[in-house]
């Protein structure tokens, strides 16, 4: 029984390096233009606005199009375009001028960072 204790110190170590694996949060990536394009073509975007008040889902379809709908009923339509490494969209009847965004993907979401440093968080779903 006694000839075990010598592991004890290293199966210790093993441990207190997994819990410090574990309690550090996954980095942010910043996703490529030529992946932006991929994740994008026919995906549907769940999200909540900057300010957190409202939630919306966006279609994008690959001719550049999307549509949007608010929890409120609101809806409006656009396009978007990759520009470089940065998402781009217009609205027709919201936000009429172009923004662009960085995206980076964050513990299984994206985070939308626009050229103001506002921010939204949202799920993109390929169905």
């Amino acid at each position: 029984m006694h000839r075990a204790l010598w592991m004890l110190p290293l199966i210790a170590s093993v441990l207190a390096a997994f819990a410090v694996a574990v309690a550090v949060p996954a980095a942010e990536k910043k996703i490529s233009g030529a992946e932006l394009k991929v994740l994008l073509d026919n995906a549907t975007m769940r999200g909540t606005t900057p300010g957190g008040s409202g939630k919306y889902t966006t279609k994008y379809l690959p001719d550049g199009t999307m549509s949007v709908t608010t929890n409120s009923g609101y809806t409006d339509s656009g396009t978007w375009v990759i520009e470089g490494d940065r998402y781009c969209s217009q609205w027709q009847k919201g936000r009429k001028e172009k923004l662009c965004y960085d995206i980076f993907a964050e513990d299984g979401f994206y985070k939308l960072v626009d050229e103001k440093g506002g921010t939204e968080f949202s799920y993109i779903d390929k169905k």
